[in-house]
């Protein structure tokens, strides 16, 4: 487990990072308000299952997701997905229009967004998942 929160769209998972306090869970909640489900929140298992990287919500942790202010809210649960965008709130980008990033995962090239600042990030990311980028194969 590491500490990051994941939500799912459809057939995929996203993988938010960042330390304590730069908003995964708040992200993860503006993305479940759009549709996605969660697959944890703050402790995500992350393994490789041959073809890929899956995401999945450790077997202690509920399913809720914290929301300050708020309190701890149950949230729509996903089964394990197949990791297909991470997003680092540690780190902004500091292009208008980035080059294709990734990181490695368990061996695996993902691609990855710079989000720490970028308003308005999980419309911007639900129309990634819905769409993809116009760099990307369709």
């Amino acid at each position: 487990c590491n500490p990051a929160t994941a939500i799912a769209f459809d057939t995929f998972g996203i993988l938010i990072f960042g330390a304590s306090g730069t908003g995964k869970s708040t992200l993860a909640v503006d993305l479940l308000a759009v549709g996605a489900e969660l697959i944890a929140d703050d402790a995500v298992l992350v393994r490789s299952d041959g073809m890929g990287i899956m995401l999945e919500r450790p077997a202690n942790l509920p399913n809720l997701i914290e929301v300050r202010g708020i309190g701890l809210l149950r949230a729509v649960n996903s089964v394990p997905k197949p990791l297909r965008l991470a997003v680092d709130l540690n780190r902004k980008e500091p292009n208008r229009l980035p080059p294709h990033r990734e990181i490695d995962v368990l061996g695996h090239n993902v691609p990855l967004i710079l989000g720490a600042g970028i308003h308005s990030l999980g419309h911007k990311l639900r129309l990634f998942a819905l769409q993809g980028r116009a760099d990307e194969p369709s």
